[in-house]
Order: structure tokens, then C-alpha cells, then sequence
């Protein structure tokens, strides 16, 4: 009996010591199976097409674009020193996809303008609880009417003190290499 794979799997029976004669098809039989298993496994750099080994380094075709969170490019890739310093943008429409800009985003740059500090007083708004106002705007213009409020209570403003411009507005991000199947 020769192998019956890879259409099926193939079955032996068990063989028992001082019991069972060995033939040369108990032999021949696995012998073939690990032929079939071999070549559909297949040689490294295998040019059989239905071979394992052919169909694993043909998996990602040549000129895929991937990106790696390391250093450097994997083996089999090279990295795209053109896409260096680029921020990357999730095309979700229909067309074909592009570049554009001109500004590194990582490159340090300034606001121009003059300097200046930002003033207030602190202050307080107050809102009675009872027989007070109630914010709505169903008065004369005023948007305060005669009533009880929900939002009764007492709240400093944010803007009291001074400050200075130039908050950073960089946003979190997380760096990766850009990389092209060979």
C-alpha cells in the first residue's frame, strides 16, 4: 500500500513485539508518507508553487509596505528611508492614496507673534437657591427669569491670575519604521 496523502491521512496498525510479522509495506508505507509530507512541505527556496515553503515566502508579495515597530527592517525587507519623519493618516475613502504637506512633524517650530500675559481678576458667580433666577432664557432678553434654580451654589472662575502662552500642543504618538517586502 502506497500513502494516501495529502488527499487523506493515512492509518497503520499497531505492531506488537514477538507477535506481529514485520512486512516491507510496514516499512514502505510510512516511508512513503514522509516523502508526501516532504514534498509538501518543500525545500527551502522551493519553486514548486504548492509546496509550504514556496507559498510562506510568497505569503506578503514584493513591494508590500508594512510598518515595524523596531529599529530596523526585518530580513526580507527594506526600510523606506522616504517616509522617515512622516506622519501617517488612515485613508478610509474610496480613490487612491497620496502624500502631501511639507512640515516635518517633528521639527521644532515657534508661534510668531507678540509676547504677552494673559490678566483677570478672579471672581465669583453666585445663584440663589430660592425665589432667585433661573437660567433659561424665556425672559426679556436677559436669559435670567424669576424662579428656582437647579444649579444653585457658588463657583470661582477659571480665569483668575496670570499665565503665559506656548502650551505644547504635540500629541501622544508612537514611532515606527516604514519598511518594503524585497
Amino acid at each position: 500500500m502506497s500513502t494516501n496523502f495529502p488527499t487523506t491521512i493515512d492509518s497503520y496498525a499497531a505492531k506488537v513485539d514477538n507477535t506481529t510479522d514485520v512486512m516491507a509495506a510496514d516499512i514502505n508505507n510510512p516511508q512513503d508518507a514522509i516523502e508526501a509530507l516532504e514534498a509538501k512541505v518543500g525545500v527551502d527556496s522551493s519553486a514548486v508553487v504548492t509546496s509550504h515553503d514556496y507559498l510562506f515566502a510568497h505569503l506578503i508579495v514584493t513591494g508590500t509596505i508594512m510598518l515595524f515597530g523596531q529599529n530596523a527592517a526585518p530580513t526580507g525587507w527594506t526600510r523606506k528611508a522616504d517616509w522617515q519623519d512622516n506622519a501617517m493618516i488612515c485613508y478610509a475613502s474610496a480613490g487612491n492614496i497620496g502624500s502631501g504637506g511639507s512640515v516635518n512633524p517633528q521639527s521644532t517650530h515657534t508661534h510668531t507673534g507678540p509676547s504677552h500675559q494673559h490678566t483677570g481678576p478672579s471672581h465669583t458667580h453666585s445663584i440663589p437657591t430660592e425665589g432667585g433666577y433661573d437660567i433659561g432664557g424665556t425672559g426679556s432678553g436677559t436669559g435670567l427669569t424669576s424662579g428656582t434654580s437647579g444649579a444653585a451654589g457658588t463657583g470661582a472662575t477659571g480665569a483668575g491670575g496670570t499665565g503665559a502662552t506656548g502650551a505644547s500642543s504635540a500629541p501622544h504618538y508612537q514611532e515606527v519604521i516604514a519598511a518594503t517586502k524585497d
